[in-house]
């Protein structure tokens, strides 16, 4: 079983009816399983369809006629080819394929190469708008889809080493003034004590002197472990672990899939290891969004 995924072929993705026509599939009398699906279409009868069912059960001919319909975009959404001899009984006694990575199992730009029904022959996915992928194990099919999507590949990333810098929240600048202020503010209250000999004043700014000074050099601490939180180098994710330390933790990546949403410019990360699926959040600058940019065209395209 082999699997070829397109990222960079197209300025966006999936537009079903000319991946259908791409693959010579317009004509084959298959039953087409639709799983995990987002998408919009704007007729109101498609609409209904999609976001009122858990699946779609179509022969090819159901499935055209639906493009040709409208042509809508599938965000995510997955394919399964079942030949039309099996029942709608006999193909719904297993689960459903699943493509969504944060919230469910199935990874299809991992190691193994699967089709994930067992009565599919083979699966297309759509994959966030940004790609397109085929599992099968029939040259003919593979060829094809190479030949309309000529920058497809095998591999998910490469080995190169990225470091990505994030830029700290806005809050934390804040804090770390708030805290240089009050520090400055018991200092001169220590020095105005001993001038005036006003013992009030010195033993409040020794006491809390020091902790706005604990404090700053926290926020100082989370300024600095922020720019340099994840490096990926020979398929390794590494990053720090604890707050008062370099302490790292080092993964095996079985692979990276990164989103940006949000008018704040949310980026999410999500790194599937071999021991555990790690997510982060953050928010980047326009110059350091650059990284992210990096990195993902390392790790989506190489």
């Amino acid at each position: 079983m082999k699997r070829l995924q397109s990222r960079k072929d197209l300025n966006g993705y999936t537009m079903m009816r000319q991946v259908l026509i791409n693959l010579d599939l317009t004509n084959k009398d298959y039953i087409w399983l639709v799983t995990d699906i987002e998408a919009y279409p704007t007729n109101e009868k498609l609409n209904y369809l999609i976001s009122n069912n858990n699946y779609l059960l179509l022969t090819t001919k159901e499935l055209v006629n639906m493009l040709n319909e409208e042509d809508f975009q599938w965000i995510w959404a997955v394919f399964s080819a079942i030949p039309s001899s099996y029942s709608e009984e006999e193909i719904l006694k297993y689960d459903l394929p699943l493509i969504q990575p944060i919230s469910k199992e199935y990874d299809p730009f991992g190691s193994e190469s699967k089709v994930q029904h067992p009565l599919a022959v083979f699966e297309i996915g759509a994959w966030d708008s940004s790609g397109l992928f085929l599992v099968t194990d029939d040259e003919s099919l593979l060829a094809k889809f190479k030949k309309s999507y000529p920058l497809a590949k095998e591999d998910f990333y490469d080995n190169k080493k990225v470091i990505i810098a994030t830029m700290p929240s806005k809050d934390t600048y804040f804090y770390l003034l708030m805290f240089i202020s009050f520090f400055i503010g018991m200092l001169c209250l220590f020095i105005y004590g001993l001038a005036v000999q006003l013992k009030e004043a010195i033993l409040l700014a020794s006491v809390l002197g020091p902790i706005f000074l604990i404090m700053m050099i926290v926020m100082l601490r989370v300024i600095y472990i922020s720019k340099k939180i994840i490096t990926i180098e020979n398929n390794k994710l590494i990053f720090r672990k604890e707050f008062f330390t370099n302490k790292i933790d080092i993964f095996t990546i079985n692979k990276i899939d990164i989103s940006k949403f949000g008018k704040e410019a949310i980026t999410r990360i999500f790194v599937q290891t071999e021991l555990k699926n790690i997510v982060f959040y953050y928010r980047f600058s326009e110059n350091e969004f650059e990284c992210v940019k990096q990195l993902n065209e390392l790790v989506r395209h190489e």
